[in-house]
């Protein structure tokens, strides 16, 4: 998807609503910015995920998965979720 945006004062560039539905992007979220020569190019920074096995169960990891229990994070997977579907 090809935009056009225009820097602010500031030097603040807002991405589209379209756009940050579609990489899935929310406030707070981390971006990684590379620049060559004349060239931008902006990346989600997204938290390490995977499944591990310990003593014969698969488990869950992950960077989140250590700051919040269980219950918390599927209750935020919920509400993104009804975000997503309300619009």
């Amino acid at each position: 998807m090809a935009v056009k945006l225009t820097l602010d004062k500031a030097g603040r560039l807002v991405i589209p609503k379209a756009v940050r539905r579609q990489l899935r992007l929310e406030p707070g979220d981390a971006l990684a910015l590379e620049s060559q020569t004349d060239q931008l190019t902006l990346k989600p920074i997204r938290p390490a995920v995977g499944l591990k096995k310990e003593c014969g169960v698969w488990v869950y990891r992950s960077e989140q998965a250590q700051k919040f229990s269980a219950s918390e994070l599927v209750e935020q997977d919920r509400e993104r979720r009804i975000r997503e579907l309300m619009g």
